[in-house]
């Protein structure tokens, strides 16, 4: 099919550009989508991400590992689990149940009842084994360097 040509079933598209700084308007409080806030998720995944959450394209691993920060981002997760997006249920869990099964006096040090409550709410949710099972082998190496 030569680009002149359109597919029968393709239908016209208006395109726009956006540099004309419409995106100042929105406000930076919490969104509601589907009935859910999402506020507090957005830094808390950041944080974690740095620690070693095996999420998203592959990259280094962490050198070091600022336990107050991830405590804070667990603490603030908790109460938010359900806000976790589907894809992000798997890299947490694997994670969280990595640092909790090899380092279990470290975990229970820096996460406690804050993060065997998380692993309890992810761990409701659906999630794929499979990816999880590889996700969790990358979680394992990450904490290794920084434990």
């Amino acid at each position: 099919m030569s680009i002149s040509e359109r597919a029968p079933d393709q239908q016209p598209v208006a395109r726009q550009p956006l540099g004309d700084r419409v995106d100042d308007c929105i406000e930076a409080r919490p969104v509601q989508l589907h009935g859910a806030t999402i506020g507090h998720v957005e830094p808390c995944w950041k944080t974690l991400i740095d620690a070693g959450v095996p999420a998203g394209a592959v990259r280094p691993a962490p050198t070091r590992l600022d336990l107050s920060r991830v405590t804070k981002a667990i603490r603030d997760l908790g109460p938010n689990a359900a806000s976790v997006e589907p894809d992000q249920v798997e890299p947490l869990l694997a994670w969280l149940r990595g640092w909790r099964r090899h380092w279990p006096r470290s975990f229970g040090a820096s996460l406690g009842a804050d993060g065997d409550s998380l692993i309890a709410r992810l761990e409701a949710r659906r999630f794929d084994p499979d990816r999880y099972l590889k996700l969790r082998r990358i979680a394992v190496e990450n904490l290794s360097r920084v434990l």
